[in-house]
């Protein structure tokens, strides 16, 4: 009877092994590559979307409550640029300030100057900012608010000496999600 010879070999060599384990270490972190830097687009997607619509809200805010200006400035030719009227923002909607449904707000006028003193406007961005969990984009512009009808005299005398029947406050719009 004749001895056949076996093949007997090895299925998995160690050479084998190291370049699977390295193969497969290759891919789990390119895996994690991708993941990260999509959870970052998304983050920063997120981050844009709230400052344009933090931004578009500051600029409504003031467009559409622009001051009392009385006293002759239609009639001069005058514009007036970063003067908003408190009284002017109590019936304002988050429609009419283009903040999309599920967005929250919080809009508010500080006195400049003053420490502590802050006025929220009585409009539909209201809600409660103490404990925001999320994202948020915060915009703040400088302005002057007039109470009583800003005359043209009274705009002068504040650009030439830095007073006039006006306010300097800032407004603060905040925006999350």
């Amino acid at each position: 009877m004749a001895h056949l010879p076996s093949n007997k070999g090895q299925l998995f060599s160690l050479d084998f092994l190291i370049a699977m384990g390295l193969a497969v270490l290759a891919i789990g972190m390119l895996l994690n590559y991708y993941e990260t830097t999509t959870n970052a687009e998304k983050e920063q997607r997120l981050q844009n979307e709230l400052t344009a619509v933090a931004l578009n809200a500051s600029a409504l805010m003031m467009q559409i409550n622009g001051c009392d200006l009385g006293g002759g400035f239609q009639d001069t030719g005058y514009t007036v640029y970063g003067c908003s009227s408190q009284t002017n923002a109590e019936n304002l909607t988050r429609s009419e300030l283009m903040v999309p449904k599920g967005f929250k707000c919080k809009i508010s006028w500080t006195l400049n100057g003053v420490s502590g003193e802050q006025d929220d406007p009585a409009t539909e961005c209201a809600d409660d900012d103490s404990q925001i969990q999320a994202n948020v984009a915060s915009v703040e512009r400088v302005l002057l608010s007039s109470q009583s009808p800003l005359s043209k005299a009274d705009y002068q005398k504040g650009i030439e000496q830095g007073i006039g029947a006006y306010y300097d406050y800032i407004l603060t719009v905040k925006v999350w999600k």
